[in-house]
């Protein structure tokens, strides 16, 4: 509720993260630069969580990633996995959930500074879809 459905918000609000007053959200972990953070979902790199960031910034004016896809996270501040070699400051791992299973559905979300639309539902026997 307090982060206005903006993930650079929820993670400001973890141990070991500070906040940069700039442009938008940087985010600083374990005290290191915004520009030493890495994030991932379900596994694949991407190089920020926010639109328009400026450079040598890890967050931009605008939240990048729809919460309502998100199904769980682990923000690491130390003792990175091997899998994460270049990480110097901090490692965010971001789940994406699955669709739903019984039938298609639309969802749509305003929070303080974006909105999100959600579309989830079943494809064949044993797969599902999230376009988020």
């Amino acid at each position: 509720p307090g982060a206005v459905l903006d993930l650079s918000k929820v993670i400001q609000s973890f141990p070991g993260v500070l906040p940069k007053p700039s442009f938008g959200y940087a985010i600083a972990m374990r005290g290191g630069a915004p520009n030493e953070n890495r994030y991932f979902i379900d596994g694949i790199s991407i190089p920020t969580v926010s639109h328009f960031s400026i450079q040598g910034a890890s967050g931009g004016a605008v939240s990048l990633v729809n919460l309502d896809h998100i199904q769980g996270m682990d923000l690491i501040t130390g003792a990175f996995p091997t899998e994460v070699d270049d990480a110097l400051s901090g490692v965010l791992l971001l789940e994406g959930r699955n669709g739903r299973k019984d039938r298609w559905g639309l969802r749509a979300t305003q929070g303080g500074t974006d909105y999100g639309i959600t579309f989830e539902g079943p494809i064949g026997e044993n797969t599902t879809a999230v376009v988020s």
